[in-house]
């Protein structure tokens, strides 16, 4: 498990391996919770990494809305196993992209902090949370990111 002080370091190493972020976001169970099974971070950086992030990964979609995330929540924290191989492949997706793009390993950097220590990532631009309407246009993602932008907290 990890927590909002293995979050806090986390978001340091990055930061200072990374200088493309501005600024690193804690949202997610970690921040909900006090910890978790991964920490999930917005990495702020230029308006033209945050495009090129959202460009390459066309197939990121949130589904079900408010229901489904309710539903989420129960089977991840009572069958975390279960979310994790559901999640595991678009995370990892996720990952590598941001890693490309901010020019660390996000998955070797998260390893040596802890073996089972695990980040999933976002890329925005800066101001994002007054700018949702311009990263998508799906009102699913939308809604997501207006819970994302409403509950985060900038680490860095």
């Amino acid at each position: 498990m990890l927590t909002i002080k293995d979050a806090r370091i986390l978001a340091e190493q990055i930061k200072e391996k990374s200088p493309k972020v501005n600024s690193v976001e804690l949202f997610g169970s970690v921040l909900r919770n006090g910890q978790g099974h991964d920490v999930d971070f917005i990495l702020v950086v230029d308006d033209e990494l945050s495009r090129q992030f959202w460009l390459d990964m066309p197939n990121f979609r949130v589904t079900g809305g408010r229901r489904w995330l309710m539903f989420r929540r129960v089977i991840k924290k009572l069958l975390p196993w279960l979310m994790e191989a559901f999640d595991h492949k678009s995370k990892q997706a996720r990952q590598l992209r941001a890693s490309r793009l901010v020019g660390i390993n996000l998955a070797e950097l998260s390893k040596q902090y802890k073996p089972d220590a695990s980040i999933d990532v976002l890329l925005m631009p800066h101001h994002w949370q007054s700018q949702i309407h311009k990263i998508t246009s799906d009102r699913n993602i939308a809604m997501f990111f207006q819970r994302i932008a409403d509950s985060s907290v900038k680490l860095l």
